[in-house]
């Protein structure tokens, strides 16, 4: 009799484990990112310059955060959602969706704007969001730098070649709803010097990054610039 206590006993410790297994695993941030410096960079005394058309990369954010505790039905088009990693933070209205209403459980934008070099309208970043009673699931597409910062890669390009391992933050916000994060990342950075035809040195420089977020209880937003907005172009 005993024996069958401890075995019921140690199953349902083991369910409330499980259950919090879950639930802990619930709240996920991840993102990767890529940037790169053309060919158009000319190396004088070791040092790369590049006009403003020399560098850009892409960077895809997701997360899936747990809504325990938060009322949906407050959601409605003023709502602002946040999201932001390392130098990267854009905030955005539920209604800059025009098809989202009160009582939808989607939102996705894509943001443009007119490059001022060329004036083509392009898609510099896209939100997508989905959400229940219980998880919200964030993806964010995004290009850099012209309209919005990246989120770490910059920091690297142009330097020699290495293997890249650090960290940094990043943050969700819809509504009531926070959640918090320290983002370990890991890549490489690859630097190649070009002799060209005209006798002058060029560099090529990219980036590669990978982070994953493990949560925090600490509150990011404390102290941290305003995030970007922009106005919808449909």
């Amino acid at each position: 009799m005993t024996r069958k206590i401890t075995i019921v006993l140690s199953l349902c410790v083991m369910a409330v484990l499980s259950m919090t297994a879950i639930s802990s695993a619930a709240n996920s941030f991840t993102f990767n990112e890529t940037y790169k410096q053309n060919n158009n960079c000319v190396v004088i005394w070791g040092i790369p310059f590049c006009d403003n058309n020399g560098e850009g990369g892409k960077f895809t954010v997701t997360g899936k955060i747990s809504l325990n505790g938060i009322d949906i039905t407050k959601f409605n088009k003023d709502t602002s959602f946040i999201i932001a990693a390392g130098g990267f933070s854009f905030e955005a209205l539920l209604g800059d969706d025009w098809l989202y209403t009160p009582g939808k459980t989607s939102f996705s934008v894509p943001y443009r704007s007119r490059l001022e070099e060329s004036d083509k309208l392009i898609i510099y970043i896209t939100i997508k969001l989905k959400w229940t009673s219980k998880l919200l699931t964030v993806t964010v597409t995004g290009l850099t730098p012209d309209f919005i910062y990246p989120i770490i890669a910059d920091y690297y390009v142009g330097d020699a070649t290495h293997g890249i391992a650090n960290s940094t933050i990043g943050y969700v916000e819809l509504g009531d709803l926070y959640a918090g994060f320290y983002v370990n990342y890991s890549g490489k950075v690859t630097t190649k010097n070009i002799k060209k035809k005209d006798g002058k040195d060029y560099t090529t420089s990219s980036v590669t990054v990978k982070g994953k977020g493990t949560e925090t209880s600490e509150d990011f937003r404390e102290g941290e610039p305003e995030p970007e907005t922009a106005s919808v172009q449909y």
